[in-house]
This record gives C-alpha cells, sequence and structure tokens, in this order.
C-alpha cells in the first residue's frame, strides 16, 4: 500500500465535501482573528482541485506540483500561499515517482513544514498552523498504515489545538490582538484539523463480517433453518463483543443497547459507541 495519484484524488474530493459544509464557519472564526476569508479561500482551491484532478499525471511529483500551480492561482491569500508551498515541497520530494511508501509521508510532512516557515517566517511555538503540521508529522512517524495514520494524527492536533487554546497569538494580524487571542483556538490550525477530519476511510460497500452473522441469525431464527449464508461469511468476532439475539432484537453485550433487526436492514452498525463492524 502506498500514495499514489489516485490517493490524492481520492483525498482531494473528500476534502472538497466537507469544505463545502464548513467553510462558512471557517470563515467566520477567521474574521474574529484576521481577514475572514480563510474558509473561501480553502473551498475555492480544492474546487479547483477537483476539477483538475483527472487530469493529473501519474507521476506523483509532477502532479503535486500541479496543485501547487492551481491553489495559487485561485487562492493568493496567506493561507493559500502556505497550501502552495507545502504541496511545491512534497512535489519536490517525490519527482519521478509514481508511488510513495506511506511510512515517507513523515517526511514529506517534515519538508512541507520547513518550506512553510520558511515563506510565512514563523516558528514553531506561534499558535500557528505550523504546529498543527508538526504534531501531524511526529504523530505518524513510524506507521505505515493510512487509517493508523490518520488516527494518530487526529489526536495529536487535537492536542495541539487544546494546548495552544490558552496562549496568544503571535504572528500575522492575530498578534495585534495580544492576549485577547488567549482561549480562542487559532484559524489555521482548525482548518488543518477540518482536513484531516475529511479524510476518512471509506467504508466498504456491501456487508462487513458483524454484518453478515447478524444477518445469519435473523435468517435462523425467523426460518428455523440455518441460512444458506452461513457457509461463506467470514467468521471473525465483532468489536463490540458477543451478541445476544431475542427475537428480531440485537444488543451489545456490553452497554445492553437493542436494537430492532428488519429484513430491510439486516446490521446495527453504528447503533452504539462500539461498532459492530
Amino acid at each position: 500500500m502506498a500514495l499514489t495519484v489516485q490517493s490524492l484524488r481520492t483525498g482531494i474530493g473528500k476534502v472538497r465535501a466537507v469544505l463545502e459544509t464548513e467553510y462558512v464557519a471557517l470563515s467566520e472564526l477567521d474574521g474574529k482573528l484576521g481577514d475572514g476569508d480563510l474558509g473561501l479561500t480553502l473551498v475555492k482551491a480544492f474546487r479547483q482541485l477537483e476539477e483538475s484532478a483527472p487530469s493529473l499525471e501519474e507521476d506523483l511529483g509532477r502532479a503535486l506540483g500541479r496543485c501547487a500551480m492551481d491553489v495559487t492561482k485561485v487562492a493568493s491569500s496567506s493561507f493559500g500561499t502556505l497550501l502552495a508551498t507545502s504541496l511545491m515541497a512534497a512535489a519536490k520530494a517525490t519527482k519521478g515517482q509514481t508511488a510513495v511508501p506511506w511510512s515517507e509521508l513523515s517526511k514529506l510532512l517534515d519538508d512541507a513544514l520547513v518550506a512553510m516557515m520558511a515563506r510565512g517566517k514563523a516558528n514553531l511555538g506561534e499558535k500557528t498552523v505550523l504546529d498543527a503540521v508538526a504534531a501531524c508529522a511526529g504523530a505518524v512517524k513510524g506507521v505505515d498504515d493510512p487509517a493508523a495514520q490518520r488516527a494518530k494524527a487526529v489526536a495529536a492536533v487535537d492536542a495541539a489545538l487544546r494546548e495552544f487554546h490558552g496562549r496568544p497569538c503571535m504572528v500575522g494580524r492575530a498578534r495585534i490582538f495580544g492576549d485577547k487571542t488567549i482561549g480562542m483556538d487559532d484559524p489555521g490550525m482548525v482548518a488543518f484539523r477540518t482536513m484531516l477530519g475529511a479524510l476518512k476511510p471509506t467504508r466498504p460497500s456491501g456487508p462487513v463480517p458483524g454484518e453478515y452473522r447478524a444477518m445469519e441469525r435473523f435468517l435462523e431464527i425467523n426460518s428455523g433453518r440455518r441460512s444458506p449464508l452461513a457457509s461463506r461469511a467470514p467468521r471473525r468476532s465483532m468489536t463490540c463483543g458477543v451478541l445476544r439475539e431475542r427475537s428480531c432484537r440485537i444488543s451489545c453485550s456490553r452497554c445492553s443497547k437493542a436494537v430492532p433487526m428488519t429484513r430491510r436492514r439486516f446490521a446495527a452498525i453504528g447503533a452504539c459507541s462500539h461498532d459492530f463492524s
């Protein structure tokens, strides 16, 4: 498994979709400390990136370079400039490659961070997006599974947001407000967290192992015979624990939350805090 141009296209689409619903809130947050254009800058950038995504070359470096130029073309704000700078740094590091191991993501983020610091003339610890990027880079170091990387990165960036929440902003227009920014989140850090949160793994189509078992039991209970699915259904246990079946209801043995089973929906995915996947 590796980072490819197809991975890039998928990520762009996910981020663009989330920004369509979050850009107003991001701009409102930015308006308290800056120009108030952060959300609009990002949604314009990712709309352009998604439009260009189908025509990206398979060379990852060239594709990232094209993305950097697209961002520069439609988003000339300070955050847009930093985003384009980070993409160009990644483009230089991946030139001539069609796939990059996920284990190298931390290095790509470090390269982007150095370039962003130089371009923005800012340092770590000044309550900017740089602190979120640094937290993300540190969290994914030594991890080669993208799902695990995302989970660790989200936790690290959330921790960084909490840490800097009680500090004043020291860079850009926000620094004018001084101690008044204590207790406020930096818009750039929040924007980075929003984009990171958009990169959720896509749930596979069709039943997952837990759903197969729930489907089997439903058919067995209601037909009095063993389900024909039983012979080919995966036999892995569910993270929610052992299930108890009662007629046409199924409940979690850990929290006892019961969920009705119907012929239209055999599964109870997301029914409680212990997913059935």
